[in-house]
């Protein structure tokens, strides 16, 4: 089961430093923020989606401003100041986007993998009850028999279909 991802801390100790030589941007740095756990590909993906285009943002919202790397969101090109004020709304919501659709996608691929475990021991189940069948068949035509069991195309699938009692009677017939 998917475990909403957090954020945990901003990164005090890897916060980067502004250039501050007049041009234009020179104020500002990088902001790392730690996350809980490292996320999968597909929240990473959903994050930042949501990053580029979120439902709600300041008129001051830079859409190419984050990037993810193992576990840590960076946000380049801003303050600290600048996203609380501006930001941290946007950053929280994007999180919040990504853990929702990341627990839909993850229960989705469960209940597809529980649907595909399922049809496959029917299947299964069918392919040895078909199988049966069909040896049951055989050996009665053997020992010059008629065969009492009539595997009908819904019960029986794979490598033993369509075999009914007149194929079984001529089969019969064939071997006397």
């Amino acid at each position: 089961m998917f475990e909403p991802i957090k954020i945990v801390r901003l990164i005090t100790e890897q916060i980067g430093k502004p250039r501050n030589d007049g041009t234009r941007g020179s104020g500002l740095y990088i902001v790392p923020f730690e996350l809980s756990t490292q996320p999968s590909a597909f929240w990473a993906e959903a994050f930042l989606a949501n990053m580029k285009n979120p439902p709600q943002w300041s008129s001051s919202h830079r859409p190419d401003m984050a990037r993810l790397s193992g576990k840590i969101i960076y946000l380049d090109g801003t303050t600290v100041e600048e996203i609380e004020r501006t930001h941290k709304e946007t950053l929280l919501l994007a999180v919040k986007e990504a853990n929702e659709v990341t627990a839909k996608y993850e229960a989705d691929q469960a209940r597809v993998a529980e649907e595909t475990k399922k049809r496959e021991e029917e299947e299964q189940r069918r392919t040895r009850s078909c199988q049966a069948n069909h040896v049951r068949v055989v050996e009665g035509l053997l020992n010059n028999k008629s065969p009492c069991i009539e595997p009908t195309k819904a019960e029986c699938r794979g490598l033993f279909c369509g075999l009914d009692c007149r194929d079984a009677k001529e089969f019969r017939t064939a071997l006397h």
